[in-house]
C-alpha cells in the first residue's frame, strides 16, 4: 500500500497520521497517533481510523528524552510492527522564509535555509526539524516535504468546503507535490 506519513513535531512530542493513497490521489486516513509527554511520562498512543487501539505504551524519560528519540520510536514502531514504509513524509514547519509559501521537497539547500530561521522560532522549529534529520540519516532515499504554516493555513478548507485537520492538510500537500511536481515560485 502506498502511504504518506504526516508529522507535526513540537517540544512535547510527535503527532503523526498515516494515510493510504487511493485511486485518483484520494487520501484515506489509516492511523492517528502521538508520542507525547516528553519530559514527564512519554507515551505512545495510536488508533486506527475506526477508533480501534493499536498502541498504548509508556516509556522511561531516559529512553525517550527528546523529539528525535520520540520520532525514532514512532518510526521503529511503524516499520517493525506494522510493516509501514511510507512513500513520502510531510512535515509541518512553523516558519520558513519569504519564499516558503508553498510546500517544497526537502533537500540540502532547504535544510540550510530552514536552519537559518531557528532563531525566529526557537521554541518550535528545532523540534520540527528533528524528524527530518532522523529520516535523512536513516532513510536517505525517502521523499520528504516541508509544509509551512503559511502554506497550509491558507488551505485548511479543502475543495469540498470542509475544514481539514492539520495532518490531513500536510498529507494533501505532500501528495499534490508528488503527483504534480514543485509549484512555481
Amino acid at each position: 500500500m502506498d502511504s504518506i506519513l504526516a508529522i507535526d513535531a513540537d517540544a512535547a512530542g510527535v503527532s503523526f497520521q498515516l494515510f493510504s493513497v487511493q485511486r485518483e490521489g484520494r487520501l484515506e486516513r489509516q492511523i492517528k497517533g502521538r508520542l507525547g509527554g516528553l519530559g514527564s511520562c512519554p507515551c505512545l498512543k495510536a488508533h486506527r481510523t475506526n477508533g480501534g487501539l493499536l498502541a498504548h505504551r509508556v516509556y522511561r524519560n531516559d529512553d525517550v528524552g527528546d523529539v528525535a528519540a520520540a520520532f525514532t520510536v514512532v518510526d521503529g514502531w511503524l516499520r517493525d510492527e506494522l510493516g509501514v514504509s511510507p512513500l513520502a513524509v510531510g512535515h509541518r514547519i512553523v516558519r520558513g522564509g519569504p519564499d516558503d509559501a508553498q510546500p517544497v521537497l526537502i533537500d540540502d539547500a532547504v535544510m540550510v535555509r530552514l536552519e537559518q530561521f531557528v532563531a525566529l522560532a526557537p521554541l518550535r522549529l528545532p523540534h520540527n526539524l528533528a524528524p527530518i534529520r532522523s529520516i535523512r540519516a536513516n532513510h536517505p532515499a525517502r521523499v520528504q516535504v516541508a509544509c509551512f504554516d503559511t502554506a497550509f493555513h491558507l488551505s485548511l478548507t479543502g475543495s469540498d468546503g470542509l475544514s481539514d485537520d492539520d495532518e490531513f492538510a500536510i498529507a494533501r500537500h505532500t501528495l499534490a507535490l508528488l503527483l504534480n511536481g514543485p509549484l512555481p515560485r
